[in-house]
């Protein structure tokens, strides 16, 4: 092993070998340090490789989904990703100033035509829904264009999954435009027919409630002296009845009987409007007095027969009990009783111009 060592002494050579030895472990494992190290290296650096691979693949996918030539184009994807934010602001802000485009009535009336308020709040329902969710889905699309741009940064493209969110937003944004004006047109027709329920409300509530309440005086036999219109916790109108000592009484708080006459007090009143300007039609009645008991069916009987002065009403019944008591309370004349089952005698004499058919 070292013959260079034949001419010296036992003890020179062998302390010589000695050292030779220590050296060459220490070296060995200094060697094989190395080789560890480089067996990293080469590792790390065929990870690299197949990261720099799969780095090039996605860009090329994310050209090719954004639709541009290269890589250098994607700096027109990020301008049309700008474009499509601002244009949603403006969206924004076109929903704040809808009412004041509100203010000419008569052209929003020639622009919106003949439109149904439940089709138009139907249609604005479906608008604001569609809405909502391209403006979720935008949120959706600022998340992952921050992550891809943070991850590009990473691979130094910084701009690559800018294209592919700016693509994305571009076919968000073309939905929008289409769905714009029909939203503000939907969205303008909501509060114009909303004004004008309120102008008809406020136009025909006081005579209706005034002559409802007259009717549901009499109706209830003096129980409620009148009604009365408020307002609730939300600030919507509502109807309440006003008894003899002054106390308010909502509708969910009256029985069952007291509930349908005043909905009978409320029909008749506006039937009675009705009839005064237009030309008069039969009234059909279907057992509307189930819950009445025979004093309050009696007032209701006379109501019915002041009415039948103006036009035709038509009541039907399978309780004998009111056709005793429509006998009784209303005068001979004025009253015709009909039993289905029997035939019905000539046109001419079933028709009681000015009489209730029984």
């Amino acid at each position: 092993h070292a013959p260079e060592l034949a001419a010296s002494s036992a003890e020179s050579a062998a302390a010589e070998l000695i050292e030779r030895h220590r050296q060459g472990i220490a070296r060995a494992a200094e060697r094989r340090e190395i080789e560890r190290q480089l067996a990293d290296a080469e590792q790390l650096c065929a990870e690299q490789i197949e990261r720099q691979s799969a780095a090039e693949r996605e860009l090329d996918d994310l050209v090719r989904a954004a639709g541009v030539g290269g890589v250098a184009d994607l700096e027109v994807a990020e301008a049309r990703s700008e474009e499509a934010r601002k244009l949603d602001e403006e969206l924004a802000a076109l929903d704040a100033r809808l009412f004041e485009l509100g203010g000419n009535a008569d052209t929003l009336r020639a622009e919106l035509g003949g439109e149904d308020l439940d089709a138009v709040t139907a249609r604005l329902e479906g608008a604001d829904e569609e809405l909502d969710q391209l403006r979720r889905h935008g949120s959706e699309l600022d998340v992952r264009i921050g992550g891809a741009q943070s991850g590009l940064l990473d691979l130094e493209h910084p701009r690559a999954k800018a294209a592919e969110a700016a693509a994305e937003a571009e076919s968000c944004l073309a939905r929008v435009r289409n769905l714009a004006e029909s939203y503000i047109k939907v969205k303008v027709a909501g509060a114009l027919l909303s004004r004008e329920i309120e102008r008809y409300r406020k136009e025909n509530q006081g005579p209706i409630v005034s002559r409802a309440s007259e009717l549901f005086h009499r109706l209830t036999l003096g129980s409620f002296a009148a009604l009365t219109t408020t307002f609730d916790e939300k600030d919507q109108p509502v109807l309440r009845g006003v008894r003899t000592d002054g106390s308010e009484i909502a509708i969910d708080g009256m029985s069952d009987g007291t509930r349908d006459q005043l909905f009978l007090a409320l029909r008749l009143s506006t039937l009675e409007r009705y009839v005064a300007a237009h030309e008069p039609m039969p009234l059909v009645l279907d057992d509307i007095l189930v819950h009445f008991d025979d004093d309050r069916a009696r007032a209701a009987l006379e109501v019915l027969g002041d009415l039948a002065t103006h036009t035709q009403v038509l009541f039907f019944t399978h309780h004998t009990r009111l056709v005793d008591l429509a006998t009784q309370t209303l005068p001979k004349g004025k009253v015709f009783v009909r039993e289905i089952d029997r035939p019905l005698p000539s046109p001419s004499a079933s028709v009681a111009a000015n009489g209730a058919q029984k």
